[in-house]
């Protein structure tokens, strides 16, 4: 190595154990050996000592170790001992440069702590080998146990031969007693949300710059201690502040806490609602009215269908009036206040018997006995409290893994090919949680043929069985009305409310209503596009015919294309003809100009300038143009 790069690293290290020293005073008055009385404060153990006045780690002078040739270690150790009564529990620290002319052999720093009669109470120690250039021991600490002395002194380890040699310089021993930490920690936020977002969850993370606790802020609130990563959700829209500061062990607070500043922008809305029909009539009835109660699950308008019909705007309630003798079906669907449409309306299909419909059972609300009904696998009893006024069938199981309750004799005895039989009951059990079926079936001569049932699973309220609708196969035959319910073990359900009646919807009065046609885009005003492109539209569905300039209607579809048209107002009519044949009495129409293309070039006109001869060097020209022109 070269000296110059020798000097350099030491000069370098001196100026770290030099740093350290700052901590707190050096216990050791000549650990430089800078004094005048030069070795002044040490001595050799099976040593012999000498002062280096050239080559020093530390200053301009080091202390050179000699085995004396006796022992089988040698050292130099401070005289008298630095500390002459130890502090219990404090921490003393030291370090040493050293090299060695003969290299290789293993050199240590001990710290040691002896009672003042010599007896030995702890030590720490470190040991290295030693080579040609200085180098430092590192720290080395030792706690003090109280009460005793403490010296600190290198030493060879390894077992001396003659001319065996070690040189020492810039010893330093403190109380490890640190100066007190006034320097407020500084802190950071590493990651975490910043200019506008959508989303409503904030997580943060952050660090300081040296150990320390956190406190973090949100809007302004008052500091409460967090850990990184911190978390907020929920957070409404708008702007947000996110503060937080560290505290390091010393009790020091930033002064300046991190800070991030965001936005939470409002998401736009593509939820659809949910719609509900809250009441209305549903299996069969003979009244001719019907109204229904509706709602959805966020703020809402409504548009409502009846048997099919183009939806329309409505509110809750919605009454229909002079309903028709049949089944029908009422669809409602909820739109938000963002414009999203629920894709599954909420419907209700119900069937309107007429008055003058006979209900085929004769006792289905079991209010003066259990006449005409009889059990299968099940024994039948009254119970009040019934759903169509004050008595119910109760079945009580008997045997097998399903029990029914059925008519005897038949409902009807004698059935029509092709007739429509609609079927209600309402239904609870004081054994929930089952399937129960309500059943119409079809019989001929003692043999089932036909059935067509609704099932649900039984609660402990009524509820009303889906109306079964069943169509009877050939005339002749017998059809009944009957309940099921599946379950092994002790089990029951109650029955009420049996209605079966004729439900052959009438066919639908004629349409006669035309339907409205539109015309949603094409052109208008004034234009010079010799095609023309119209799309159009119906209320309800249908075909179209068109006219151009009041030529003779011809089918057509949108969308309708004129190509090649000349100059000059034109006007386009479209009328719908709906699947009943109702043509549209006032159909749709745009006029429309179509103006010839400008191919006439202007004339330019130098209104003023110079002419001939002149010596001006910046000649001003004014022009004009017969029409409205940009120049070049």
């Amino acid at each position: 190595m070269k000296r110059g790069l020798l000097v350099v690293c030491a000069l370098a290290a001196a100026t770290a154990i030099a740093g350290a020293a700052t901590a707190s005073t050096n216990l050791l008055p000549n650990g430089g050996f800078e004094q005048p009385s030069n070795l002044s404060g040490w001595s050799g153990y099976n040593a012999t000592l000498s002062l280096l006045t050239s080559g020093a780690a530390v200053g301009t002078q080091a202390a050179r170790v000699t085995w004396s040739g006796s022992g089988t270690s040698f050292s130099i150790v401070p005289s008298p001992k630095p500390v002459s009564s130890t502090v219990a529990g404090r921490v003393y620290s030291g370090d040493a440069y050293f090299k060695s002319t003969r290299p290789g052999k293993t050199v240590c720093l001990r710290i040691r702590e002896t009672t003042s009669s010599g007896s030995f109470i702890g030590a720490s120690l470190r040991c290295l080998t030693t080579t040609s250039a200085w180098q430092t021991f590192g720290t080395l600490e030792y706690t003090a146990r109280g009460g005793g002395v403490l010296d600190i002194y290198v030493y060879q380890s390894t077992s001396p031969s003659s001319g065996d040699v070690f040189d020492v310089d810039g010893f330093l021993l403190t109380d490890g007693t640190p100066p007190s930490d006034t320097t407020p920690p500084e802190t950071t936020i590493d990651s975490g949300p910043s200019g506008t977002t959508t989303e409503t969850t904030a997580t943060f993370t952050f660090s300081a710059n040296e150990p320390a606790t956190f406190q973090c802020s949100l809007d302004n609130a008052p500091w409460s201690a967090c850990s990184s990563p911190r978390t907020y959700s929920g957070l409404a829209a708008g702007t947000h502040t996110f503060r937080v500061r560290a505290i390091d062990t010393a009790g020091n607070v930033d002064p300046t806490p991190a800070e991030r500043t965001w936005t939470i922008q409002q998401a736009s809305d593509t939820t659809p609602p949910e719609t509900t029909i809250d009441s209305g009539p549903s299996g069969t009835t003979t009244d001719t009215t019907a109204t229904f109660t509706f709602s959805a699950n966020e703020p809402a308008t409504f548009e409502c269908s009846l048997n099919g019909s183009a939806w329309t705007a409505c509110t809750s309630p919605r009454t229909y009036t002079g309903l028709a003798v049949g089944t029908h079906t009422f669809g409602v669907r909820a739109i938000d206040t963002a414009g999203n449409v629920d894709p599954t309306p909420a419907e209700r299909t119900w069937t309107i018997a007429s008055a003058s419909q006979t209900n085929f059972v004769t006792n289905g609300s079991f209010e003066q006995n259990l006449n005409g009904w009889s059990g299968f696998n099940a024994s039948l009893s009254r119970v009040t409290g019934g759903a169509d006024g004050t008595w119910a069938a109760r079945v009580t199981r008997t045997s097998g893994s399903s029990f029914s309750i059925f008519p005897s004799p038949r409902h009807v005895l004698d059935s029509r090919a092709g007739m429509t039989y609609v079927g209600d009951a309402w239904v609870r059990s004081l054994t929930p949680g089952n399937t129960a079926c309500l059943r119409i079936r079809e019989w001929q001569s003692g043999v089932q043929v036909a059935i067509t049932q609704e099932c649900v699973t039984a609660t402990s309220s009524w509820q009303r069985f889906p109306t079964v609708r069943h169509t009877a196969g050939a005339n002749g035959r017998q059809i009944e009305l009957s309940a099921t319910y599946s379950r092994s073990g002790s089990a029951s359900f109650d029955v009420d409310g049996f209605v079966l009646v004729d439900g052959t919807a009438p066919p639908p009065p004629p349409d006669t209503t035309p339907p409205e046609t539109t015309i949603d885009s094409g052109p208008s005003g004034t234009t010079t596009e010799r095609n023309a492109t119209f799309t159009f539209s119906a209320n309800e569905p249908a075909t179209f015919q068109c006219s151009l300039n009041g030529s003779a209607w011809a089918a057509c579809t949108s969308p309708r294309t004129y190509t090649n048209l000349t100059v000059g107002t034109h006007t386009f009519r479209v009328r719908a003809t709906d699947t009943a044949g109702n043509v549209d009495p006032t159909p749709a129409e745009r006029t429309w100009t179509i103006t010839a293309h400008d191919t006439t070039p202007p004339e330019t006109t130098i209104t003023g300038g110079p002419s001939g001869t002149v010596r001006r060097p910046a000649p001003t020209f004014t022009f004009t143009a017969n029409e409205p022109a940009t120049f070049e």
